[in-house]
């Protein structure tokens, strides 16, 4: 039987207020034990070497839920030659531009966008590196760039990071942000100037 949560003259009594605490307690020590046991599984998982999750771009997941490996596929060729253009000095917008035009697509079969292009060149799972709470654990079987191109790429990748401020900090609003494209497909961008 339910107790109502307002007595006759609309007020909480104290039984109710009893029950409401009790229950927004044992509500969060659930939440708090699922969150734990999630965390935990995940630890064990990364701990012991194997995968949990989706397969990024590159790779293939051989093995059991209990035994997953991340596997170089043939799209690894397409990684590393993502990461030789970009330390030629390619930027991502004309290596996506280039996937496309070839019919490579992504993962989830869609075009390839820059942003696409940069989270893969900034993932040290590249590398044979998984991070995982800030650390980093070796998975040599899932190397499929070498550590001094990965280097050269992640030192360009920042440097580029910083000419783009610009746009980050823009304090004016402009009315065509984003609606008038260059040939090439990007957006031009605004920038105030004093005369």
């Amino acid at each position: 039987c339910a107790l109502p949560i307002l007595d006759a003259d609309g007020k909480t009594s104290p039984m109710t207020t009893l029950l409401l605490q009790i229950m927004s307690a044992l509500n969060e020590f659930e939440l708090t034990t699922i969150q734990y046991r999630v965390c935990s599984g995940l630890n064990k998982t990364v701990n012991s070497g194997t995968w949990s999750g989706k397969a990024g771009y590159g790779y293939d997941i051989v093995g059991t839920k209990s035994t997953a490996r991340l596997v170089p596929n043939a799209e690894a060729e397409t990684v590393k030659f993502m990461f030789e253009k970009y330390a030629d000095n390619w930027g991502t917008h004309k290596i996506a531009s280039y996937l496309n035009s070839n019919a490579t697509l992504t993962k989830m079969n869609v075009n390839w966008v820059d942003s696409k292009v940069y989270k893969i060149l900034s993932n040290s799972i590249y590398i044979g590196k998984r991070v995982w709470n800030k650390e980093s654990i070796e998975m040599p079987e899932a190397k499929i760039i070498d550590e001094g191109l990965f280097a050269i790429v992640q030192e360009r990748l920042k440097t580029n990071a910083n000419t783009t401020e610009i746009n980050k900090h823009n304090k004016f609003e402009y009315l065509l942000s984003g609606k008038i494209k260059c040939q090439c497909g990007q957006n031009f961008v605004g920038q105030h100037r004093h005369n």
